[in-house]
């Protein structure tokens, strides 16, 4: 599919590894042989991430799957040992569960899916624990034994367990490197952040001239869209005041229907007028709620607006009517 966009587009793609040897030019190794050196009046930087695997006693060795080889499994693991609580982990290790495998998930901070709200993660953890999900929370790994994919064994720091967890197969989700190494940006005067991270300013400009960068190599978040419309606000972050509106999800008529009452639904408006600021749905049919909210706010109209609309019943949409008829509590 991207392929034939990019010859409908008239844009020249080209396959292999480049490198920058002055700035704005880079020399490509190509994949199917031979050099080329481009030039461009202006560059942009869409380098992505990789998984990233710690560098750990034993770790390697074991041989641990990242979400590009549990993808490409064709077969059940017997017992899937996850480390990682973050939104990556969560997501395989549900699936991996729910085709029936026994799953642990290691995590080393205080709660699942550490970037939510407090609410969201304990709500997670209930989940997880009902699907018989067994988590470990404020565990660091430490190392590996074993191999994974026959027998292997996580080598744990923390509480409430005794620091080994054996299972079959070894899944680590902890975070993300940028592809930033070993392609001369220094020598196009590109610097990057402490982490590895290409610098740039609150325009995606790097600190060189006439060149950009975006999506996860620049330290957005790491989801698909990010790559394509490239801003984030977080109020709670950012120190602006909000008001909350928050709803069961038990109270949306659509979840009976679906016998899926489990979660919740939180609106942020703005302390000082009715501007959506941020939206959170957990729950069945989700992304149906986050679509119409996201096109509000991309409309700019106020959350009065979305409590007017009469949605059609029963969707999982017409719970915002029910969400928005309350009245919203001062949170900050």
């Amino acid at each position: 599919m991207h392929l034939d966009r990019y010859r409908a587009s008239g844009a020249e793609l080209i396959m292999g590894q480049a490198r920058f040897t002055a700035p704005r030019t880079v020399e490509v190794e190509l994949a199917d042989g031979g050099i080329r050196r481009i030039r461009g009046d202006r560059v942009f930087l869409n380098l992505g991430t990789h998984a990233t695997v710690p560098d750990l006693p034993g770790l390697a060795a074991a041989r641990p799957m990242t979400h590009v080889e549990l993808l490409d499994l064709d077969r059940l693991p017997g017992h899937l040992i996850v480390v990682g609580g973050g939104y990556v982990g969560l997501e395989l290790a549900q699936a991996m569960r729910r085709f029936g495998a026994r799953l642990t998930v290691i995590e080393q901070g205080p709660q699942l899916a550490g970037g939510e709200d407090a609410d969201v993660a304990a709500a997670v953890l209930d989940l997880f624990r009902d699907e018989g999900i067994d988590v470990l929370l404020r565990t660091r790994l430490v190392g590996a034994e074993g191999t994974s994919g026959q027998e292997v064994r996580a080598l744990t720091d923390g509480p409430g367990d005794a620091g080994v967890v054996t299972g079959t197969d070894l899944f680590v989700a902890v975070g993300r490197t940028p592809n930033t190494e070993g392609i001369g940006l220094e020598l196009a005067g590109i610097e990057l952040t402490g982490s590895g991270y290409v610098k740039v300013d609150e325009h995606l400009a790097t600190t060189a001239e006439r060149v950009w960068a975006m999506g996860e190599c620049a330290g957005s978040p790491q989801f698909t869209h990010v790559a394509f419309d490239d801003f984030r606000v977080e109020a709670s972050r950012r120190g602006i005041g909000y008001r909350l509106l928050t709803l069961p999800m038990a109270a949306v008529l659509r979840t009976r229907t679906l016998s899926e009452p489990r979660g919740f639904l939180k609106m942020l408006v703005a302390a000082d007028s009715d501007q959506i600021l941020g939206f959170t749905a957990f729950g069945a049919e989700a992304s149906e709620l986050m679509a119409a909210v996201q096109v509000a706010m991309m409309a700019g109209l106020p959350y009065t607006a979305l409590r007017a609309g009469i949605f059609t019943h029963p969707t999982a949409a017409e719970g915002l009517t029910f969400l928005l008829s309350g009245t919203p509590t001062t949170a900050q």
